[in-house]
């Protein structure tokens, strides 16, 4: 099991410069059941001496390597980081430099001269959808495949559910208090329209059954601007501290990822309410929750009401993250 990260790494946002540490790298290749089902995946799809493969996003050179070991004729590997000089050098020290052009530069400005046969690509966030996976496979699927182009992963969903869990909420806590002496509270506000990623949170601790939020065919669909409802009926009398986000993956028929099951990286996201409420079995907690882009960011916006046995509305609240990546990025 992978060591608990520290609270530093629990926001989400911003990402940027994430993966330029070698820490992030070794994290993502510990991670066994990531590591099989792209294994797995790819072994089912390359067709040896045919398939041409291209790897977006490609860190460590990890997936293109497997590409070419299973006999990939050629595989296009791109990087925006600093990382792929190293990944370079991995590739050549197995002896699988010839088979794999690595590409330095962001994908937007990709251009080769040939389509591909199979595009693989985890840029993965932990609520599946903040690396921008969408628009990138959409946009690789138009440009650079054709109609038999398989995509690894082929389809994303977005699972949530409300829960009693607190571990997340010392976090939003913390400002509250005055920090050797001075005044923090400017910091509440950023800190409850927040995501908190990599979390652990027992299914035990779900109040009702999940929901799908967002479910994207890779390649066909764009992200655009969604926006969802969703109603949860409470199970058991508790109380409610936010709501649990988590993703699902299909990578190929038999190889799929959940990012509930033990042994993962990503975890689970949390998100907090403004305040912890009381909830009794029947009520219910009616969720509109919205995606959308601002700048190079994925953002998401979620307003809540409960509602008790009789319907009567007894709490409501709202967040957003464009709150976040706006004071953070100006």
């Amino acid at each position: 099991m992978l060591g608990k990260p520290c609270y530093s790494q629990y926001e989400i946002y911003p990402i940027s410069g994430y993966f330029s540490k070698l820490g992030a790298h070794q994290t993502m290749l510990e991670d066994k059941p990531r590591m099989d089902a792209f294994f797995n995946a790819l072994k089912e799809s390359i067709i040896p001496g045919k398939s041409i493969v291209l790897d977006i996003g490609t860190g460590t050179g990890i997936l293109s390597m497997m590409a070419a070991e299973f006999g990939a004729k050629q595989v296009f590997a791109i990087e925006s980081s600093p990382i792929i000089n190293i990944a370079r050098g991995i590739a050549k020290d197995n002896g699988l430099d010839k088979k794999i052009k690595f590409i330095k530069g962001y994908f937007a400005d990709l251009k080769l001269g040939n389509k591909v046969d199979i595009i693989i690509s985890e840029t993965i966030g932990f609520t599946g959808l903040e690396e921008n996976i969408v628009d990138i496979m959409f946009d690789a699927k138009k440009r650079f495949g054709h109609k038999n182009t398989i995509l690894i992963p082929s389809q994303i969903s977005v699972h949530c559910a409300p829960t009693y869990d607190t571990t997340a909420n010392k976090l939003t806590d913390f400002w509250q208090k005055p920090i050797s002496g001075f005044n923090y509270k400017k910091v509440v506000q950023l800190a409850k329209n927040n995501l908190y990623g990599r979390l652990l949170i027992p299914r035990k601790k779900l109040l009702s059954d999940p929901a799908v939020l967002f479910s994207y065919r890779l390649g066909t669909d764009n992200l655009l601007k969604k926006d969802v409802k969703a109603t949860f009926k409470i199970n058991n009398e508790s109380f409610v501290t936010g709501f649990v986000i988590w993703f699902s993956a299909v990578l190929s028929d038999s190889q799929k990822l959940d990012s509930y099951k033990p042994g993962n990286h990503w975890q689970q996201v949390f998100i907090p309410l403004d305040n912890i409420i009381e909830i009794k079995v029947g009520e219910v907690i009616n969720l509109q929750f919205a995606v959308s882009k601002i700048k190079k960011y994925i953002s998401y916006a979620w307003a809540y009401e409960v509602y008790d046995s009789s319907d009567k509305l007894i709490h409501s609240g709202k967040g957003d993250t464009a709150y976040i990546i706006k004071s953070l990025t100006k």
